[in-house]
């Protein structure tokens, strides 16, 4: 388990008993024999995740179907973290659930990296945004050409009416820029 940010386990689905390596490192608590494991992991849950996750448990331990479910638990530290749990089901000849095998990993930072990105791309996005509206507002003739040569950015100024109103690499804006910019040069 130390590639594991989590723990690898087994359980015995009669008597809820559970043999695992690592959820001391996820969650900082250990499971004694007289603790029921299934309970005990409940009340680590984020409330707003806790129906869902209790309602898919009762019904992969009915049918035996592998699970793979994300969550939020509050280890004993008291911060939440985000943790992605999965794993199959072990059933008998009559198809009863036996044993259930699994991996819950701490995924926070991953989380955490995913949501940076969408802000970033979120402020990316307004700043194209206010870009392009200080740029088109502007008498002056702006454009801005990539190592190609090619024009990926013309306000209406220069690009005329009708022009995309977005930052492009559009190869008809390109040719319409370069047209103007020529007509530019001769006067």
């Amino acid at each position: 388990t130390s590639v594991v940010r989590g723990m690898i386990y087994e359980m015995d689905m009669d008597t809820n008993r559970i043999s695992q390596t690592g959820l001391n490192r996820l969650i900082g608590w250990d499971v004694t024999d007289d603790v029921d494991a299934i309970a005990e992991w409940f009340r680590t849950l984020h409330p707003e995740d806790l129906e869902r996750v209790q309602n898919m448990v009762e019904s992969h331990h009915r049918s035996g179907a592998p699970y793979d479910t994300m969550y939020r638990a509050r280890p004993a530290a008291g911060h939440y973290i985000h943790i992605w749990h999965r794993g199959p089901y072990l059933t008998d000849g009559s198809g009863k659930v036996t044993r259930a095998f699994g991996v819950a990993e701490d995924v926070t930072s991953e989380v955490q990296l995913r949501e940076s990105l969408r802000n970033a791309e979120q402020a990316l996005r307004q700043s194209q945004k206010t870009l392009r509206t200080v740029a088109d507002a502007s008498p002056v003739h702006l454009a801005l050409f990539d190592c190609q040569r090619r024009c990926v950015f013309a306000n209406h100024s220069l690009a005329g009416a009708g022009a995309e109103p977005a930052i492009t690499t559009s190869a008809a804006v390109s040719a319409d820029v370069a047209r103007k910019l020529k007509g530019l040069r001769r006067r």
